[in-house]
């Protein structure tokens, strides 16, 4: 599997052709001019754990699994997603549940396929086959199509995916089972043998590193299809269709061409040994059967040498791929194998000389599909023409989608970015839906026990754009009579087009333009709301909630300065004030303080929002609730933590959001919200159910208190750079019919030294993981990352932690305000070679207040795209 795999090559020159952020791509077939800006991503499950694999019908509901077992659902229509079953799986290592298939017919048999280890078997990889009946899963049933051993509790490199071809044979991809080193993976020594991939990959009587294909029967056995590689049960095992392979994750079998292509993660040699090549990641295609090299060469068939195991020097000539001999201990097959083919696509850890487009760090590649462009296909988000017969493939490292352009006969002729600039946080499944467009399964950024896997949909979108309308007002609450003066000049149109403006004030009148005024006289809690259309009448309506009647409190907290620092395990003090204009100072029980956790400041841009969380921020939620403190009604966070595991409970607190209630959380009532409809009502509560999972630390209430930031906030190795948010809330008395209003106050701590990937904002950057970095910023030359909120009078020095990519020396550059903003000192990071982390410290000059810091980067500006890595930077 990709997860824990970072091994991974080089070429000579080809011309290509780029689609990418800033231009028009025109191809002699295709009838569509391509407009960049045109490419959207779309969330559809906004909060997954560790999801791994994902099948979309034709009626667009999505099915996924997460790598612990879970199989859900997601429903265009209401947009929620929903737990189906747990398929019992062993994690470890690169084990679990890997890849899931839904049956040709599945909409008749409910049939569907997973790879994964076994609960109940451990030293296992199983292909299995259940039955889906009226929303559930009987276990019982489970049908074991084909299992195969693996070595060791923890084991390496398994694989895998599954896949239909057109015959309606099943794919599978498996990986060779071996641990990565940093020699070839042949090493004969006693004790070594889990060491030699030559036992399993290379192995013509083992199912391990291979591409294997079925036929699946109706009782849940199997027949081995016309065409695989060893027709002859003495040569070799007859599911082998292809062999050679280390690790096969995500396998597509082309319908059109019949052509099988699956992504494969590398290995990573020592070259200073004089052993060969480093090792590549690949892209596959076979047209038939034939053996893929490993582990004997990599890539274009570059090949390793033989090698005395005890003083790693090599014995031999490199291997031949055309006279391959399998003389390993643990090889049952064949001792002479056939002819080595090389890979259609292959990079290394460094900048790739052949393909500098997929530029360098760690690798871990995923397949992906051939897309095909249907015209007839009506479908407003397909992707366009101008990629019929690419290959899109991904990188689970390095965070980007790309587009591998092929000739008729299936050579390469060159790369192309896919939504250029665009992060995919670990990349692990990509699907051509029935829409036509791309289907994403987002990891997240760990290996493991991420809680905010994502699955996305990449559309291009035609025709005319409705246009995003916004509302901003200076003062929403205030005594009467109020004048609330209101503007829609935030509202956009990405289509350029002329806005025209509709406002409906409380009492029902109406008003034209961007801004208005309005005098509410009566008392009460209103909605203000603004239409915004295009001259093609399509429409975007925002919302804001206003109270009429009560003032808000104002409150603020003293101690301690924003945008200052903590340390882990000592104590913060914190004070606050709250007054209010009706009611003079607030007691302290009117006032609550909460901390939470967060690897960053800013928790995601409205893009990327959970749909739910977007649907409450339009209308009036948040005015009765906040997501962790109690205000008129209760803390988002204490209902995820009720309901979060309570499925019947679901479905009452979703009618509760539009009918109202009263006395489960107090005497205060709930106004009902019927405007919403049942859909988006548990959308909403599905994104409050997510918080459960928020690092979240209440205080008592009052208006002094102590704080020590510790391991029930995540303070572990693992989580050492992080940033604190006291959050404080004041509520005041209700005024008659008016209710009583909340106000707030934030400050932002942060850890001394942060990682350089949390950036609250960045240009030309991305993030990848690095096996012993972790999470790092790769930053192109004039790219930059910033961090808001930095209190500069308790700064004295900057240290930077990272490496230049490619020629170096790289200058960085701390600015305030703005990229070209105040210079406050630079440092240059040097080239210490082979690959280790340089450090450079900076003296700044004292300076006030809380501003935005930004670190830009300059380097020697290349093909392959950043110029450095950054781990960390530390505010000293």
């Amino acid at each position: 599997m990709a997860y824990f795999s970072f091994h991974g090559g080089t070429r000579a020159g080809i011309v290509w052709l780029t689609l990418g952020a800033s231009i028009v791509v025109h191809f002699a077939w295709a009838t569509e001019s391509v407009d960049p800006a045109r490419f959207e991503r779309e969330v559809l499950v906004a909060a997954a754990d560790d999801p791994v694999s994902v099948e979309i019908t034709a009626e667009g509901r999505l099915y996924f699994v997460e790598r612990t077992g879970s199989l859900k659902t997601w429903d265009p229509r209401t947009r929620l997603t929903t737990r189906i079953a747990m398929l019992p799986t062993h994690v470890a290592w690169d084990t679990g549940l890997l890849s899931f298939l839904l049956a040709r017919d599945f909409a008749v048999s409910g049939h569907f396929y997973t790879l994964r280890c076994p609960e109940e078997k451990h030293l296992v990889m199983r292909v299995s086959r259940f039955t889906l009946k009226d929303g559930t899963v009987d276990l019982a049933e489970e049908k074991a199509v084909l299992e195969w051993a693996i070595d060791s509790e923890e084991p390496p490199h398994c694989g895998g995916d599954l896949k239909w071809d057109r015959e309606g044979n099943l794919i599978i991809g498996t990986g060779e089972n071996t641990p990565p080193q940093n020699v070839p993976a042949f090493d004969p020594s006693p004790g070594k043998e889990l060491f030699d991939a030559r036992r399993s990959a290379a192995n013509s009587m083992d199912l391990r590193g291979k591409i294997l294909r079925i036929t699946p029967q109706a009782d849940g056995t199997y027949t081995i299809p016309h065409g695989n590689m060893f027709s002859d049960a003495r040569q070799g095992r007859p599911e082998v269709f292809a062999m050679g392979i280390r690790n096969a994750f995500r396998v597509f079998a082309d319908p059109k061409t019949g052509w099988i292509v699956w992504g494969d993660v590398g290995g990573n040699v020592d070259t200073s040994l004089g052993l060969g090549p480093e090792g590549y990641d690949e892209i596959n295609l076979a047209k038939g059967p034939g053996f893929y090299g490993w582990p004997f060469m990599s890539g274009p068939n570059e090949a390793w040498r033989p090698f005395d195991p005890v003083t790693k020097k090599p014995v031999g000539e490199p291997f031949d791929p055309r006279h391959l001999v399998n003389d390993s201990r643990g090889n049952t097959g064949l001792r002479e194998l056939p002819e080595a083919q090389p890979a259609l696509l292959y990079y290394p850890t460094v900048a790739s000389r052949v393909w500098p487009e997929v530029g360098s760090g760690g690798r871990s590649i995923t397949g992906g599909p051939i897309y095909h462009f249907d015209p007839a296909l009506t479908s407003q988000v397909k992707l366009p023409d101008t990629l019929d017969g690419c290959l899109i493939f991904a990188e689970w490292m390095r965070n980007w989608i790309q587009v591998a352009r092929l000739s008729p006969d299936g050579k390469l002729l060159g790369l192309e970015p896919f939504m250029s600039g665009m992060i995919f946080r670990k990349p692990t499944d990509l699907k051509i839906g029935p829409d036509g467009a791309l289907y994403v399964v987002e990891y997240g950024d760990r290996f493991r026990d991420n809680k905010d896997g994502r699955i996305v949909r990449c559309v291009y979108r035609r025709g005319n754009r409705a246009p995003v309308a916004r509302i901003t007002a200076e003062i929403t609450a205030a005594k009467l009579p109020f004048t609330l003066r209101a503007s829609a000049a935030d509202s956009r149109d990405p289509d350029a087009d002329h806005l025209t403006y509709r406002w409906k004030f409380p009492g029902g009148a109406t008003a034209d333009g961007v801004q208005v005024e309005h005098v509410i006289t009566n008392a009460g809690r209103w909605v203000l709301e603004v239409a915004v259309s295009d001259p093609a009448g399509a429409r975007s309506v925002a919302r804001l909630p206003v109270v009429a009647g009560n003032s808000p409190p104002q409150v603020r907290i003293t101690t301690p300065a924003d945008g200052g620092f903590f340390e882990w395990n000592k104590a913060v003090d914190w004070s606050v004030t709250a007054q209010d204009a009706e009611d003079g100072a607030l007691p302290a029980e009117k006032v609550t303080v909460q901390v939470e956790r967060r690897d960053r400041l800013v928790e995601g841009d409205a893009m990327n929002a959970h749909p739910g969380m977007a649907l409450m921020r339009a209308g009036t939620c948040f005015s009765c609730h906040t997501a962790t403190d109690k205000s008129a009604g209760p803390p988002y966070l204490a209902v995820a933590q009720r309901y979060a595991t309570n499925a019947a409970a679901r479905e009452i607190v979703s009618k509760k959001i539009r009918t109202g209630g009263l006395g489960v959380w107090g005497q205060i009532p709930m106004p009902p919200n019927p405007q919403y409809t049942p859909d988006q009502a548990r959308q909403m509560l599905d994104w409050i159910l997510g918080l459960a999972s928020r690092q979240v630390l209440p205080q008592p209430s009052g208006l002094v208190g102590q704080v020590r930031p510790s391991t029930a906030l995540g303070a572990n190795e693992r989580d050492a750079e992080a940033v604190l948010i006291l959050t404080t809330s004041a509520t005041d008395q209700a005024q008659g019919a008016v209710p009583a209003l909340r106000s707030e106050a934030t400050v932002a701590l942060r850890t001394r030294r942060q990682r350089a990937a949390h950036f609250d904002a960045a240009a030309k950057a991305s993030t990848q993981e690095n096996l012993g970095d972790g999470l790092v910023a790769r930053v192109e030359s004039g790219g930059w990352l910033r961090f808001d909120r930095i209190n500069l009078e308790q700064v004295r020095e900057l240290r930077f932690r990272g490496r230049p990519l490619g020629a170096g020396p790289v200058r960085l550059e701390a600015r305030l305000d703005a990229p070209g903003g105040e210079l406050w000192t630079s440092a240059a990071l040097a080239d210490v070679h082979e690959g280790k982390l340089s450090t450079a410290t900076e003296p700044v000059e004292g300076k006030s207040g809380i501003r935005p810091v930004y670190l830009v980067v300059h380097g020697v500006a290349s093909s392959a795209g950043a110029v450095a890595e950054l781990v960390t930077v530390e505010f000293r």
